[in-house]
């Protein structure tokens, strides 16, 4: 018994040296002794579609392992649908190009291959191991390529630019097809529709839109067309063709840009004053910069001293004098009279005998100043020469004009209800001009509404050269008629007031008039008592 163990221990251990031993663990050591390579990861691949067109599509393809070899094409998704990754991997093997087609590395390239517009494409990664392909497989998104463009309605071409100005061609590809042509701000025209835009402009012209239309080849301008432009601005030429009352074209659009404004910090201005009489100046104004945005004006002297010399301060008041809710806000105010480039202006209400002083200061949009203002040398009015010349407007009755407007109530409709005075304007021989105006304020106070003043009114507001007027005035309420002739040196005569106030007890029977009654219009105007800015007078 004992012999029989000892047999079949010495056959185990036997057995176990033909194995190669027991480890530390009397587990057997696995066949091989570690000697095998590690699997490796499949490769992945990170695909970005770039610009894609008819012609093919632009790729770059980036994989996980920098040394990998891949297969990268465009397919259709339909021929991608429902298809094995093995039947896909087979057909990609049988390609005759195959070898036109492989990629190692990261990079970025172009396949250049017809495609079809509407149709769905996916890009196609495949890696390849320099034999055959190993199963891994990625696709990019869904693409496909816009169908082209219809071609353009209107060929454009920009013929001249400046900081204010264009000066575009426009050659409609129908000839005979009457067409618009607006030039509008690119951020105007960006936050409308194209439809929005073609109602806008139909709109704005309405039932005259055809007498605003072009046909066959035109050159438009800022002279001619469509005004200055802001610099440093982008705008659109829109174009559309018109039939019927509506659009017959898409809106066609062109896009352009003004030059930049120049450097206000650099720019000086020059003044000049000619033909100075005791009311009258013609000036000029020249910057050096024509492109700087600026405003100007005369100031007296007594003003200038009143501000202590300082234009900037008095710019503010300037302004501010012009806000108005036509002009709510400065910047409403500088786009009316901020300009650019020369300016002349000829004055003809200056006061006589009063120094005055030319000033220009370039600001931004909202008026403040961009430079240090300029300021002329002084020039002074002469003395006011009392002109011989004279003009009054005369009358000595006036009517019942609610009787008039009971016998045709279309040709009187202004007097009903109203006071209606015939008048004749009466001038020396010396008078070349004369003015006359009628107004509700009560003028006879010559110390408030001197002659100056009244003039400066009837040069500014009054009718000139009328032989007669016809008025229509208010019952019981005083009105003011005012008068002055002006000869041939440019000297004005006395100023003329007479007033009245029509009582209805005291009219004249209509039977007298032996004329027909002219339809009256408004007539009244306010006196002015401020100094406005003269430039805007």
């Amino acid at each position: 018994m004992r012999k029989s163990i000892h047999l079949l221990r010495l056959a185990a251990a036997t057995l176990l040296l033909a194995w190669g031993g027991c480890s530390e663990n009397n587990d057997p050591e696995i066949e091989g002794g570690g000697n095998e390579e590690p699997k490796k990861d499949p490769v992945t691949y990170t695909i970005t579609l770039g610009e894609t067109s008819e012609k093919g599509a632009s790729v770059k393809v980036v994989p996980s392992d920098d040394k990998a070899t891949y297969y990268c094409g465009i397919h259709t998704e339909a021929s991608l649908l429902g298809i094995p990754d093995q039947t896909l991997l087979k057909q990609l093997a049988a390609l005759e190009n195959l070898s036109d087609r492989l990629h190692t590395g990261a990079g970025e390239f172009t396949i250049t291959e017809k495609l079809v517009p509407v149709t769905s494409y996916k890009i196609v990664v495949a890696d390849y191991d320099g034999k055959e392909f190993t199963g891994a497989l990625a696709m990019s998104e869904p693409f496909a390529v816009e169908p082209p463009a219809a071609p353009a309605a209107f060929a454009f071409e920009l013929k001249e630019i400046s900081y204010n100005k264009a000066t575009i061609d426009i050659v409609p590809v129908a000839a005979e097809v009457p067409y618009f042509a607006e030039v509008k701000e690119v951020t105007t025209c960006d936050a409308m529709t194209d439809d929005a835009i073609i109602t806008e402009i139909l709109n704005l012209y309405g039932s005259m839109a055809s007498w605003f239309t072009y046909t066959g080849p035109q050159t438009i301008s800022s002279d001619t067309d469509f005004g200055e432009l802001t610099p440093d601005t982008e705008y659109y030429v829109l174009a559309f063709g018109y039939a019927d009352g509506a659009a017959a074209t898409e809106l066609n659009k062109f896009k352009f840009k003004t030059d930049p404004e120049g450097d206000p910090t650099a720019n000086s201005f020059t003044f000049e004053a000619t033909g100075i009489t005791a009311r009258t100046a013609s000036v000029k104004v020249t910057p050096s910069v024509k492109s700087v945005r600026y405003v100007w004006d005369v100031i007296t002297d007594a003003n200038y001293k009143k501000y202590d010399g300082n234009i900037r301060n008095y710019l503010v008041d300037y302004i501010q004098s012009e806000i108005s809710p036509t002009f709510p806000t400065p910047e409403d105010v500088i786009a009316i009279i901020g300009v650019r480039g020369d300016e002349e202006h000829d004055y003809d209400h200056l006061t006589p005998a009063t120094t005055y002083y030319l000033w220009a200061v370039c600001v931004d949009a909202s008026g403040n100043p961009t430079a240090e203002p300029a300021v002329s040398t002084p020039f002074t009015t002469h003395e006011a020469v009392l002109s011989k010349a004279t003009a009054t407007v005369e009358f000595d009755k006036y009517y019942d004009g609610s009787q008039l407007y009971a016998i045709d109530n279309t040709k009187y409709k202004n007097y009903n209800n109203k006071a209606y005075l015939p008048a004749k304007i009466v001038h020396s021989a010396e008078a070349v001009k004369w003015y006359t105006l009628f107004t509700g304020t009560d003028v006879s106070d010559t110390s408030i509404y001197t002659d100056e003043i009244l003039l400066r009114n009837l040069i500014s507001q009054g009718s000139v050269g009328n032989e007669e007027r016809f008025f229509a005035l208010p019952w019981n309420e005083l009105s003011y008629f005012i008068a002055v002739a002006e000869d041939a040196d440019g000297n004005y005569g006395p100023i003329f007031r007479k007033g009245l106030t029509p009582d209805p007890a005291n009219v004249s029977p209509i039977s007298d008039l032996g004329f027909e009654v002219p339809s009256a219009k408004q007539q009244s105007a306010p006196i002015v008592l401020h100094a406005a800015p003269l430039r805007n007078r």
